[in-house]
């Protein structure tokens, strides 16, 4: 589909999930992929992906309504880390860095197999 540079400048500055089909295909696509998401930091890659594909197809103009359709689509749903994670974002103008995960070297053994000091089942 062809479309002008003038109409295509036209919609960079406003989307509107309920005006624009393609624009709710787009809230609903990424709001379903970051509420799949099982941790806080795929979520904010979720939503960095999410709002690198608005700007690229959109325009940086049309992140805020952006933002504002997902926030409604995750508040029908009652999915709180989304929506607290959106409202960061429209507050600070990013997106927030998660604390790296603490390594802990070895698992503490819970007397399994692995253990040299548990006793043997088998027989000697």
């Amino acid at each position: 589909m062809s479309v002008s540079k003038g109409r295509k400048k036209a919609h960079s500055t406003s989307f509107d999930s309920k005006l624009w089909p393609v624009h709710a295909m787009i809230v609903s696509r990424s709001a379903s992929h970051i509420a799949s998401t099982l941790s806080a930091q795929q979520r904010i890659n979720a939503l960095a992906e999410a709002l690198a594909e608005v700007a690229k197809d959109f325009g940086d103009d049309a992140i805020e309504g952006f933002l504002i359709a997902m926030k409604s689509w995750f508040a029908q749903r009652e999915y709180g880390a989304a929506i607290e994670l959106v409202g960061y974002f429209q507050e600070h103008g990013r997106l927030p860095e998660t604390a790296p995960q603490p390594q802990t070297g070895r698992r503490v053994s819970r007397g399994g197999s692995k253990d040299a000091n548990a006793p043997s089942l088998r027989a000697p």
